[in-house]
C-alpha cells in the first residue's frame, strides 16, 4: 500500500495534477499606453507610405519604358515602310506625317477652344440671371413686398415678366401682364398690384390685414394678414 502512494505522488508531480503548483499561470497581457499605440500606428503608416511611394516610383518608370518602347517600335516601322523608296517617296511620307500631327493638333484646339467657350457662356449666363434677381428683388422691397414672401414673389415674377437687359445685365425693359414697363420698381408695383397677397398692408388697415373681394357672412370683404394671404396663394398655385 505504502508503495502504490508512493508511485501516485511521483506521478502527480509528473503531470501537475497533484496538490503542488500545477499549470504555471499565463502570463499578463501587455499594457499599451497612447504613446505606445502611437508609436505603432506611426511606424505601420510610415511603411505603408514608404511601400506605396516605391510601388509609384516602379509605375513611373514602367510607364518611360513602356513609352520609349513604342517609339523604337513606331521608328522600326516606319524604317520598314521606308526600306527600298526612294528619297522623293521618304519625302512624302514625311510630309504626310507632318500634316497628320498638325491636324490632330488643330482638332484638340478646337475642342478646347469648344469647352472654354461653353464655360464662359454658362458663367455669362449665371452672372446675368443673378443680375435680374438681385435688380428685381431691390425693385420688390421698394415697392413694399411683404418680406417674408420676397422669395416666392421674386419666383412668381421672374416666371410670368419678360426682361430685356443691356450689354452689362442691366435691366431695360420689363413685361408684366403685357404691360411694359421701363422701370422695375413702376413693374414691381404694377405685379403687386395684380398680386395683392404679396404686397404689405395699406396703411391704416385694421390690424394689418388687407382687405380682398371674398365675401363674409355679413356679405362685407373679409380681411386677411399677409401670412393667410401668401398661405393662400401657395395653395392656389400647387398643382390639383
Amino acid at each position: 500500500m505504502g508503495r502504490l502512494w508512493y508511485l501516485r505522488i511521483l506521478r502527480d508531480e509528473d503531470t501537475g495534477n497533484g496538490d503542488g503548483s500545477g499549470d504555471p499561470p499565463a502570463p499578463p497581457a501587455p499594457q499599451f499606453t497612447q504613446a505606445d499605440l502611437d508609436r505603432i500606428v506611426g511606424e505601420r503608416l510610415g511603411k505603408t507610405r514608404a511601400e506605396m511611394a516605391r510601388l509609384s516610383s516602379e509605375h513611373a518608370a514602367a510607364q518611360e519604358a513602356l513609352a520609349a518602347r513604342e517609339t523604337e517600335l513606331g521608328t522600326i516601322r516606319e524604317e520598314t515602310e521606308l526600306k527600298g523608296k526612294s528619297e522623293l517617296e521618304r519625302l512624302q511620307h514625311q510630309i504626310e506625317k507632318l500634316t497628320q500631327g498638325s491636324r490632330k493638333t488643330e482638332q484638340e484646339w478646337a475642342q478646347k477652344v469648344s469647352a472654354a467657350e461653353k464655360q464662359a457662356a454658362s458663367a455669362a449666363e449665371k452672372h446675368v440671371s443673378y443680375l435680374k434677381r438681385s435688380q428685381i428683388s431691390t425693385a420688390l422691397v421698394g415697392a413694399e413686398v411683404v418680406p417674408a414672401a420676397l422669395d416666392d414673389a421674386l419666383g412668381s415674377f421672374l416666371a410670368t415678366a419678360d426682361i430685356d437687359t443691356d450689354e452689362d445685365g442691366k435691366i431695360v425693359r420689363v413685361l408684366v401682364g403685357g404691360k411694359p414697363f421701363a422701370s422695375t420698381i413702376d413693374a414691381a408695383k404694377h405685379f403687386l398690384a395684380e398680386k395683392p397677397h404679396f404686397a404689405k398692408a395699406a396703411p391704416g388697415g385694421a390690424g394689418g390685414k388687407r382687405r380682398v373681394g371674398i365675401p363674409g357672412d355679413n356679405g362685407e370683404s373679409e380681411a386677411f394678414s399677409p401670412a393667410q394671404l401668401i398661405s393662400m396663394g401657395r395653395a392656389s398655385r400647387a398643382p390639383g
